[in-house]
């Protein structure tokens, strides 16, 4: 029925340092007694989301229960128009994450030599590391 067989992740993984993110802003108000602290890292916005934002969310909220539009179209028409591109000519993703993964699997093989500096953002090294294998 069930097998004893012991299942290995991939060999590259190995080679990856866990992300170690920065303190959140209430730990750091709760350790150093601050009242206003701003994060200046993590690509937060201290102001805030913006009104527009915001409002569309509001407008859309009763339809959270749909899969979004995972080829963006619309999206894609409206940015193309807008800077004289055709929308295949876009990608949309979800953050530079999820285009440094595509770019890197889609683009590195294995014997490939890639150039990180340092200091630099992490995924530059963990797309060519997963990637490549």
């Amino acid at each position: 029925m069930f097998s004893n067989r012991t299942i290995h992740s991939r060999k590259a993984l190995e080679k990856i340092q866990p992300y170690s993110p920065g303190k959140p802003i209430w730990e750091l108000q709760s350790e150093l007694g601050l009242e206003d602290v701003i994060k200046m890292a993590s690509n937060e916005n201290a102001g805030g989301p913006s009104n527009k934002a915001v409002e569309a969310i509001i407008r859309h909220v009763a339809q959270i229960n749909r899969y979004p539009d995972a080829d963006a179209v619309h999206l894609k028409e409206i940015i193309a128009s807008n800077m004289n591109l055709r929308p295949e000519q876009l990608i949309i993703t979800n953050g530079a994450d999820e285009l440094i993964t595509l770019i890197s699997e889609t683009y590195l093989e294995t014997g490939d030599e890639i150039i990180v500096p340092s200091p630099s953002f992490s995924e530059y090294e963990f797309g060519s590391i997963v990637a490549k294998k």
